[in-house]
Formats: structure tokens, sequence, C-alpha cells
């Protein structure tokens, strides 16, 4: 993967100039539907950073690495949607 890579047991994704993203992109679990569970997690985002978790959510069919549904933010301090904002991302159509 371009965007993803594992470095001493984090998960870390980073785009840079050479690798910009013409869409969001995701790491899709493909396995049984997981139990009930509480997710905790520290995370590190830059300054300009744009990320986040989604949950709940389907893949969006024709489009790779895309999902719908719910995402809990993870921006950096620049962005004007605050970390924790849990909005609705591809719903209705979109």
């Amino acid at each position: 993967p371009v965007y993803w890579r594992v470095e001493e047991g984090c998960i870390v994704g980073e785009v840079t100039p050479e690798t910009l993203l013409e869409r969001n992109s995701f790491i899709i679990w493909r396995g049984d539907a997981p139990a009930d569970f509480e997710l905790k997690m520290e995370y590190r985002v830059s300054a300009e950073g744009n990320s986040g978790i989604n949950y709940r959510s389907s893949e969006v069919p024709g489009v790779p690495d895309a999902l719908r549904g719910s995402t809990a933010r993870a921006n950096g301090p620049d962005k004007t949607t605050r970390s924790g904002a849990v909005p609705s991302s591809r719903c209705a159509g979109r």
C-alpha cells in the first residue's frame, strides 16, 4: 500500500507531495462482522491533517477503498472541523 504502513506496532498513514490523494482512502476490515468492542486510541496528525475512523460503514460499489457511513474525525488544528466531530460521509448517494 502506498498510503499505509505499520511502524513499531502502530498504523501510520502518510500522504506526500508525490502521493497526493484525489479522494479519501481507507483501510477496510473485510473479515467477519466484529462483536461489540470499545476502541481506545492515541493519534498524531499534522497541523493540516485530515483523518479519522469510519465505523458502521459500508463500501462504496465501484470506488476502490471508499466507505460511506459515520466518521469520528481526527483533524489537525488548522482544519475548521474539530476532532471528535461525527459527520456522515458519502451518505444519501453522495
